[in-house]
């Protein structure tokens, strides 16, 4: 009985193990694919803060990419809500993610989106912090 029980601890142990390296599969950006290595502890941010030409009207603020390993957006302003359009279709605030003032939208690998992003916000010369990590 208490080899059973010894035996059944192991595998959960095991079980919860492996589950944890799945968890921590990492984009390989050399490769152009996920890997189950474990992911290096430093990546290069770049900084895409975007300055909106013509509130109301969506501007491309990325380019598509498949070696996005974080994402960060986030509304610089004190009153004016934004709109960010996941993909490279034909974007509308009614299809696309409300930032309220001072509002973000962050994804972490392997949720971070590989489409082109489009925004707008609502008055010309509204900013956006934008952040990629790869």
């Amino acid at each position: 009985m208490i080899r059973a029980l010894i035996f059944a601890f192991i595998v959960i142990v095991w079980s919860a193990s492996a589950q944890a390296q799945v968890i921590l599969q990492c984009y390989n950006s050399s490769s152009g694919f996920a890997t189950t290595q474990p992911c290096p502890g430093n990546k290069t941010t770049t900084n895409r803060a975007t300055t909106i030409t013509s509130g109301g009207t969506f501007q491309n603020v990325l380019s598509a990419a498949t070696n996005r390993a974080s994402l960060s957006i986030e509304n610089n302003n004190a009153s004016d809500s934004c709109w960010i359009y996941v993909g490279s279709g034909s974007a509308t605030e009614a299809k696309s993610i409300l930032l309220l003032p001072g509002g973000s939208y962050t994804r972490y690998f392997p949720y971070v989106p590989a489409d082109e992003i489009q925004a707008t916000c609502a008055s010309n010369s509204d900013t956006l912090y934008i952040d990629t990590q790869q």
